[in-house]
């Protein structure tokens, strides 16, 4: 039989969607009024119970990629325990269906025990798919690593690397985030939204507009995202009014080197203002962002 492991998501939901409401029907059709849903119930059933059958095979076959990931071994088993369980419920159901519709002497007492087995099956199949989303949400199983795929490990790998980078940051190790951020910038090169993340954090965190700068230099045009233009544009302006890189013997002590990215960038365009750059004229630089768009000088005079 074929590999379905990577159909498992959407056989599932179809099993418990089935599943839910053939019981609902069963139900409904042991009351007085609901009796003519009695075959559509046997049917929907009957359906839930090969789609479950499906899906229990399908979830074999998607846990040979997760149990090797470490530390997952217990979810994966409990998730497969309760899958069992509820495959074993539901086939109780279908066999009691069969036997409803073979056996008319005994219909109400067999159609009875399915709808009371089914409601335990149902019960089971949302714990299931509880620990299920468990499995995949909070330990990784099969996020990125189910087809083998570079490109959807690589996904993986870089959500990691900004997700830690955040909960290190707001647990106050700066360090530890910049230097995540500094990885992510090197292994996607060509992502705007990572550079830009480890540009910042060169520049908040390790105070070094230097490096930031050069990401920025490095980063090309960012079409059709302003927010990002916008965002580059104002590191890029934070990042120059910070007194960075050696100076000569004859420069002036409280110059701001603006060093080799003083250049109009494409989408961005940093300007300072005056013709002064010591200390005690204006060097925060303005951000123009687009010919209509500029903002107002952030200090009083500029």
């Amino acid at each position: 039989m074929p590999d379905l492991g990577f159909y498992h998501p959407i056989v599932i939901h179809f099993a418990i969607g089935l599943l839910s409401a053939g019981v609902v029907l069963r139900w409904v059709s042991l009351t007085r009024r609901g009796r003519g849903a009695g075959r559509a119930a046997a049917g929907v059933i009957l359906a839930s119970t090969f789609a479950t059958l499906v899906a229990a095979h399908s979830g074999e076959d998607a846990h040979v990629a997760v149990e090797a990931l470490p530390g997952i071994s217990a979810p994966v088993r409990a998730h497969q325990t309760w899958g069992e369980r509820t495959r074993n419920l539901v086939l109780a159901v279908g066999v009691l269906e069969l036997l409803a519709l073979r056996w008319r002497a005994r219909v109400r007492t067999l159609r009875l025990t399915s709808a009371g087995i089914g409601l335990a099956a149902v019960l089971a199949a949302l714990e299931t798919g509880k620990l299920g989303g468990e499995l995949v949400y909070a330990h990784a199983g099969g996020v990125g690593i189910r087809s083998g795929d570079p490109a959807d490990v690589a996904r993986l790998l870089l959500a990691g690397l900004v997700n830690q980078a955040d909960v290190d940051d707001k647990a106050g190790r700066s360090e530890d985030a910049a230097s995540l951020l500094e990885i992510a910038a090197r292994r996607f090169p060509a992502d705007p939204v990572v550079q830009l993340l480890a540009a910042d954090a060169l520049l908040r965190d390790r105070n070094d507009p230097a490096g930031a700068l050069a990401i920025l230099r490095r980063l090309g045009p960012i079409p059709d995202a302003s927010n990002l233009r916008f965002r580059r544009g104002w590191l890029t302006a934070d990042a120059l009014d910070e007194p960075r890189g050696p100076r000569g013997e004859g420069d002036d002590p409280g110059a701001l080197s603006l060093g080799p990215i003083q250049i109009s960038m494409p989408g961005v365009w940093v300007k300072t203002d005056g013709e002064s750059r010591s200390p005690g004229a204006s060097r925060r630089p303005r951000v123009i962002r687009g010919p209509q768009c500029t903002l107002p000088p952030t200090e009083p005079g500029a």
